[in-house]
């Protein structure tokens, strides 16, 4: 989990940083830039914790279980309930959005399918019965 300083910083201070974080990321829209922005800006661990928070929403709305969510990402039950109280309250509509357009649908959905299928027994009589049953 990464660090985050016990030292708080003042509100002003913080929304400042913020905004400009929110400028310069604006600013690099255009994919590569973007890419690259993240890649140097956040580490290894900063990006993963953000992937799984975003496959997180995604999973529980197309309707996957707790279960399969916490199996597939590696999560903890609590982190699951958290984003799933989140969803209920209408707090992460923008991304639920966004993500729903057809193309950022397809490329996510294949890698939460690969992820799935690397979990699972590579043979054997039933190995897709869990997955469909937990995806209803």
């Amino acid at each position: 989990m990464p660090h985050v300083s016990e030292r708080k910083l003042k509100n002003k201070v913080f929304v400042r940083m913020s905004l400009e974080m929110i400028e310069i990321i604006s600013a690099h829209s255009q994919k590569g830039k973007t890419k690259a922005l993240f890649g140097e800006l956040l580490s290894q661990t900063e990006r993963v914790m953000l992937a799984k928070r975003l496959a997180i929403v995604l999973m529980l709305k197309k309707g996957y279980s707790f279960e399969l969510i916490e199996k597939t990402l590696k999560v903890s039950p609590v982190t699951v309930t958290k984003y799933w109280k989140k969803l209920k309250q209408g707090e992460l509509e923008t991304i639920s959005r966004h993500v729903e357009s057809a193309k950022a649908k397809k490329a996510f959905w294949d890698a939460i399918e690969k992820a799935v299928r690397l979990g699972m027994p590579k043979y054997g009589k039933g190995r897709w019965a869990g997955l469909y049953k937990n995806s209803k």
